[in-house]
Parts: structure tokens; sequence; C-alpha cells
């Protein structure tokens, strides 16, 4: 979630590439919006961020990883930078909650498929 980690991470077996190894299935839940990875990215010089715009190539990666785009559900407090979205919005705190629960990726509620089986956004709700 918001990984301030390289967006090829997921590739290489010496950063987190061996994590679909270890666990029945992977999320990265990230969002362009993340003020806090935008700054990491531009004063360290580093390459794009994982929870900036998820993963380099999703075709790459096993398929044990769905990818959750959170654009759209990331607005927090000015001082967060819509980096804490998370942990404090209830759109993502749900997807999490149904994710854990075991429920199949595309029958998660809010959700809408971005790429069959690979990726989703999460939907902002209304009211």
């Amino acid at each position: 979630m918001a990984a301030d980690e390289n967006d090829d991470a997921l590739e290489d077996a010496c950063k987190l590439g061996l994590l679909p190894k270890l666990a029945n299935s992977v999320h990265v839940y990230h969002s362009r919006n993340d003020l806090v990875l935008k700054l990491s990215d531009e004063t360290k010089g580093n390459p794009d961020r994982l929870g900036s715009n998820g993963p380099r190539n999703v075709f790459q990666m096993d398929t044990k990883i769905q990818v959750i785009d959170c654009q759209h559900v990331d607005f927090t407090d000015p001082g967060d930078g819509n980096h804490q979205y998370y942990r404090l919005r209830e759109e993502v705190i749900d997807d999490v909650r149904q994710v854990l629960r075991g429920t199949p990726a595309s029958q998660i509620e809010n959700r809408e498929i971005v790429v069959a089986g690979r990726s989703y956004r999460i939907r902002r709700r209304k009211g």
C-alpha cells in the first residue's frame, strides 16, 4: 500500500519479486495523486514509485499479483499529502477487508475492472 519502492520491484527477485512465492496473493494499492511519493521521487532522484502508478509492467508479473488503483479515493487531510488513504479512506479499508475475507478479486464490491484478472480501480462512493 502506497509503497515507496521502485516500480520494477515485483519483477526483481532481489527486491519484492519473491513475494508471490510466499503468499496466496499480493495486492498492490497505489495512487498517482500520492504527493509524498512524488516528493520522494523528486528529492531523492528515485525511479518511478510502485505506490504511485503501480507496477511498471503488470503483464510480466506473477498472476497472483493484483493491482488496485486508488486515485479516485485517496483524498485525505492536506498534511497527509494523499498518502494515508490506505488507512483513512473507508473505500480502501472496505476493499482490504474483502480481500482478507477471501472474496475473489472480480467480486469485490465498489471496484471496476481495468485489466481483467490483473488490475482494478476503487470507485468513489457517492454521498
